[in-house]
């Protein structure tokens, strides 16, 4: 379901449902995917934003996850009945015997993390920090002692070309999937790396933020060593661009004008590269790379059109 930017009355972002539910966004992504607990309504931008009626469903369903109940069991439960199932549970009604929890082994790469190390923490009987290691190198120059589940990694800044050297630690190390704490980083390549089954957190993030992720690694999309990287789809056809190029704005300046040019020429310059590719193949190397590269920078560009376009309210066709 989409609806107009202007229109968002009576509904909330996924930052202040997270806030008045207790549900971390990452965790209400995953019952999402998998559950279905609800389906949350889109943007024309698309970004999601949930009702009232939502918001006291996953209200009811926190607090029934909390006592025991599993998350799939309650999908597809109305309302009522899960008021009725709180209201047994919390007059001493017996409810279901919590399922036995996988202890999720998590190995932090990056000096950065010794700091995150040092929080305090409630001790959690489904989460085990390993060790920290300064880099991938000094893992492996150890002899792998550990055996992680998950590896946790410190990026200042995203860029696709990281996603082939996750996919090398994860079958050097024999992890089944992994995390990334990052600095900076465009919602197009965040969404790009989660795509491709990386669960991503934004510096600083506290012990107890990685821990929730490492738990929710499972029910990501399968990391695998191998296979094609997904590629970033243009966000814009070439009619869209050449609109928002002349557009009126209300801001004081003409910089989504300027950025709908950026996006042109960087798309005609990828499209030129991979023709130049095909054209000659001694030289088949490097105007890979220039496809590549200038697909990394479009990708950035439309993320950077796309909040200039949610702030000024426009719609395309």
């Amino acid at each position: 379901m989409s609806i107009a930017i202007r229109d968002l009355s009576g509904f909330h972002t996924i930052g202040v449902v997270s806030r008045q539910t207790g549900i971390h966004p990452e965790t209400l992504r995953v019952w999402e995917k998998r559950y279905s607990l609800v389906v949350p309504t889109r943007t024309d931008t698309g970004r999601r934003v949930y009702s009232d009626e939502d918001l006291y469903r996953l209200s009811l369903i926190k607090q029934l996850v909390d006592r025991g109940y599993p998350p799939s069991g309650l999908a597809s439960l109305p309302v009522e009945k899960l008021k009725e199932r709180l209201a047994g549970k919390l007059a001493g009604a017996a409810g279901p015997a919590p399922a036995e929890k996988t202890v999720m082994k998590a190995l932090f790469i990056g000096s950065v993390f010794q700091s995150v190390i040092d929080d305090p923490m409630a001790p959690a009987s489904d989460f085990r920090l390993l060790g920290c290691h300064a880099s991938f190198a000094d893992f492996l120059s150890e002899g792998k002692k550990e055996q992680p589940d998950v590896l946790v990694f410190y990026y200042p800044t995203l860029h696709e070309d990281l996603l082939k050297n996750l996919r090398e630690a994860l079958e050097a190390s024999g992890a089944i999937g992994a995390v990334v704490v990052f600095n900076i980083a465009s919602r197009t390549t965040v969404a790009y790396f989660e795509d491709n089954g990386v669960l991503c957190l934004k510096f600083p993030a506290s012990i107890s933020d990685i821990r929730r992720a490492c738990a929710s690694v499972a029910d990501l999309p399968v990391f695998s060593p191998s296979g094609d990287i997904q590629k970033h789809e243009r966000q814009f056809t070439d009619e869209q661009l050449a609109y928002l190029a002349v557009a009126k704005n209300n801001i004081a300046c003409e910089c989504l004008n300027h950025l709908a040019e950026i996006v042109t020429r960087i798309s005609a310059f990828e499209s030129y590269s991979a023709e130049c590719s095909n054209r000659n193949p001694a030289d088949v190397k490097i105007h890979r790379l220039l496809q590549k590269s200038s697909q990394t920078a479009r990708s950035i560009m439309e993320g950077c059109l796309n909040y200039v376009i949610e702030a000024e309210s426009i719609k395309l066709n």
